[in-house]
């Protein structure tokens, strides 16, 4: 029984030595978790941001599309400078600018346009750009031909 009585003391001797975690280990473990704490909000932040823009870029897009089909849809007409627009949601506040000009011949290339033979003149064929964009500038721009067939 004496090396339980001798065990007993040196445990005993051991808590009372133990005087708790020091302040600088404190502070270091602070500093580790608050900088862990501090990149993962950032992060965050900056993958929220990404995603607004990408919807904004997605939702012009789909809207540059959307008149494009319209566009499409609608009967040629010689020498228009313009086209009706679709409705645009307010949810994004964009705004739309649809171009309609006669490509220069070096525009053309082939013998076929859109699957038929080319045209005697270039003014049976359009170029629509549109331009969708918002206060920052435009967000995204696409250019397609018409043609009189």
């Amino acid at each position: 029984m004496p090396t339980q009585k001798r065990l007993s003391q040196v445990i005993t001797k051991l808590i009372q030595r133990q005087n708790g975690i020091g302040l600088a280990e404190v502070l270091v473990s602070i500093a580790i978790i608050s900088s862990a704490v501090v990149a993962l909000l950032s992060s965050m932040t900056t993958g929220a941001n990404a995603v607004q823009i990408t919807d904004e870029h997605v939702t012009a897009r789909y809207l540059a599309e959307a008149q494009l089909e319209y566009i499409k849809s609608y009967p040629y007409a010689p020498g228009a400078t313009i086209y009706p627009l679709v409705d645009i949601p307010s949810r994004h506040s964009f705004a739309m600018a649809v171009s309609v000009t006669i490509p220069q011949a070096s525009c053309l290339t082939g013998d076929t346009f859109l699957g038929a033979e080319l045209p005697e003149s270039e003014e049976s064929i359009q170029m629509i750009t549109i331009s969708v964009g918002n206060s920052s500038g435009t967000v995204t721009s696409l250019t397609t031909f018409k043609g009189n067939r």
